[in-house]
């Protein structure tokens, strides 16, 4: 029985998985590495930021602190205007819906809290979450199921009464790690690359299509 989903929240709630790769995007070309966006959405949605800098500078033999790059990152997002930051169609009404059905709704985002606490406040939907998970302190970001976990304790909820909604392949993986069932939005535009069998339950294309009744009936 589901008691508890936990979204998470860049490509989920908000369109910001993309402001994300872009930022990243911009970052590595200052250092000389030449990325797809696409490429950064499907190979490191939902991994901390300082292990994608980190992947990336030993690939690439780039003898520069991460630090240096994270802050970069971090800048240029602070720098966005907030109206480039908007709500993926269908989340806050999903939201609402599984808050009046009686779930308890978790959030957990490898973003940083500062970041992820922007976005709630420009989508006026801080108050809809009973705990709200940022990547700030954890050791390992998604794929690790660290995240998911940690989360499932502070509800008090154990992990298989929990289910992850997602868009990003890493976390995904980590949901299945965590013992927890996945739902997945997927749209094959974004993430033209995606494997045939994801590790979910269902997937779905657009929010608008998933009910409470659906998410009891798991």
């Amino acid at each position: 029985m589901i008691k508890a989903v936990i979204f998470d929240m860049d490509g989920v709630i908000s369109n910001t998985e993309q402001l994300h790769a872009k930022s990243n995007q911009q970052v590595l070309r200052s250092y000389g590495i030449k990325v797809s966006r696409t490429f950064l959405s499907d190979n490191y949605a939902g991994m901390s930021t300082k292990e994608l800098f980190q992947d990336f500078f030993r690939r690439y033999k780039i003898n520069k602190r991460v630090s240096e790059a994270m802050a970069k990152k971090w800048r240029i997002l602070a720098k966005m205007p907030n109206r480039c930051i908007e709500a993926v169609p269908g989340s806050v009404k999903l939201i609402d819906s599984l808050d009046q059905a009686g779930f308890v709704l978790a959030l957990a985002s490898a973003s940083k809290k500062v970041f992820i606490y922007r976005v709630l406040k420009i989508l006026k939907l801080k108050d809809k979450f009973e705990v709200i998970m940022s990547g700030d302190g954890l050791k390992h970001g998604k794929p690790h199921p660290a995240i998911f976990l940690q989360t499932a304790k502070q509800l008090n909820i154990k992990p298989h009464h929990c289910l992850v909604i997602e868009d990003g392949l890493n976390g995904m993986i980590a949901a299945r790690r965590a013992k927890m069932k996945c739902l997945a939005l997927v749209r094959k535009q974004d993430h033209p690359h995606y494997p045939q069998n994801l590790p979910v339950i269902l997937s779905v294309n657009s929010l608008r299509q998933i009910t409470p009744e659906m998410i009891i009936n798991l």
